[in-house]
């Protein structure tokens, strides 16, 4: 089961006093809690969401000898495998968290062992000898920024989290590579060169698939979302009436039933529109808890500034989805902790249009570009904010081995 958490993290000079402010403004990612780690060359912060080992689950992670520290945020798919491997070598687990399997692989086999990971992270480890490294996985689902100031590195999963002085320096760290003060910024994962494929008209003449193929499909789909919807907290699901949500929440309602609990669903949208009938009809059928949240087009361009806000864009495709999605994970929130899915975002098509009058209207944040400079309509010169652009840190094809303890 995915779950977000807040991550802050500093190499060299730092105030732990910062790192504290710092978690504070991450609290929405992990109201359940927070640890730290203070040691002579860093610090290491977490905000927690608990979702799986509520009691022993907290971080930042170490190994039974207090040698090796981790705070992370996201999902290791493959920890149940990685974790019998580990177990076999002799390391003893201390969580039944999955980043603890990254925790103890990379103390065997160093920073060379995140090509193994399968996932969405964000790291950041600590040893108490002085090594130090920051990651983030090669397609960048988890969120990482960092800001290089006169010897000292930082590292938080947001850019608001940074105190005021640092945030001209922030930028997004980029996916697939790990930074370590020995060796730099590196590449661990390069994504494969691919060619653009053209086109075709589908071919529906040809046999069809044996019918194993089938089957074995259909078997891997229904153990990926009752694996996902393993907690220990309450589970629902975004439910927009589509194909996808609607067998994710057959599988996950069915799975729900044999454990003699009801499966929660959720949707939003106008009032009666169609995203919102066809889920509350899936629903009716699959016999789930259903809970509506309906808003006007006035409420999704009242919302836009928090959105813009919380996910830190102004992109206007990513706000088309954003608005309903707040919308619903509020309202999903009361009952559950963690939802699959997201909502449906084709009853909001009023949000592709006022995304940028909202964002022109209520922006009043600096921005990074010289006034007259920005391209984009949507953003007023003079006012309006953008997100620091990334670094293009080159390639180097070595990696960095500074967990390898021997």
């Amino acid at each position: 089961m995915i779950a977000i958490s807040g991550i802050v993290a500093a190499y060299g000079p730092f105030d732990p006093l910062e790192g504290m402010r710092m978690l504070d403004r991450l609290t929405h990612r992990g109201p359940d809690g927070q640890g730290t780690q203070a040691l002579d060359h860093a610090w290491l912060g977490h905000r927690r969401l608990a979702v799986v080992d509520l009691e022993g689950g907290a971080q930042p992670l170490r190994d039974p000898n207090g040698r090796y520290w981790l705070v992370g945020d996201g999902e290791i798919y493959n920890y149940e495998r990685l974790r019998h491997e580990l177990e076999a070598r002799g390391h003893t687990f201390r969580t039944r968290t999955d980043q603890e399997s990254a925790l103890h692989l990379l103390e065997d086999e160093g920073t060379e062992a995140l090509s193994r990971l399968w996932g969405m992270f964000a790291f950041a480890g600590a040893t108490v000898d002085g090594r130090f490294f920051a990651a983030r996985d090669t397609m960048g689902l988890a969120p990482l920024y960092w800001a290089r100031q006169d010897g000292t590195v930082v590292f938080s999963s947001e850019l608001k989290a940074f105190d005021p002085h640092r945030r001209p320096d922030v930028e997004l760290f980029p996916p697939g590579h790990v930074w370590s003060p020995q060796d730099g910024l590196t590449e661990f994962r390069p994504l494969p060169e691919v060619e653009p494929i053209a086109p075709t008209v589908a071919n529906h003449e040809g046999p069809e698939p044996p019918e194993e193929v089938f089957a074995t499909i259909r078997d891997r789909l229904i153990h990926a979302v009752e694996r996902y919807t393993e907690a220990d907290v309450p589970v629902g699901a975004l439910l927009s009436g589509g194909l996808d949500s609607s067998i994710v929440t057959a599988i996950a309602a069915r799975h729900a039933q044999r454990k003699g609990r009801k499966f929660r669903t959720f949707a939003a949208g106008l009032v009666d529109s169609d995203d919102v009938l066809a889920a509350r009809e899936v629903a009716e059928a699959l016999g789930t808890e259903h809970s509506e949240r309906l808003y006007t087009n006035d409420e999704l361009i009242d919302w836009m500034p928090e959105v813009i806000r919380v996910i830190e864009s102004f992109d206007p495709q990513l706000l088309h989805s954003s608005v309903p999605n707040l919308l619903v994970s509020k309202r999903a929130a009361r009952d559950v902790k963690v939802c699959s899915g997201r909502a449906p975002t084709n009853s909001s098509r009023a949000t592709a249009t006022t995304a940028r009058s909202a964002a022109r209207r209520n922006c009043t944040r600096p921005c990074s570009r010289p006034s007259g400079t920005c391209t984009w309509e949507g953003c007023n010169a003079s006012t309006g904010w953008r997100a620091p652009p990334v670094s293009n840190p080159g390639r180097r094809s070595s990696t960095s081995t500074w967990w390898s303890w021997g």
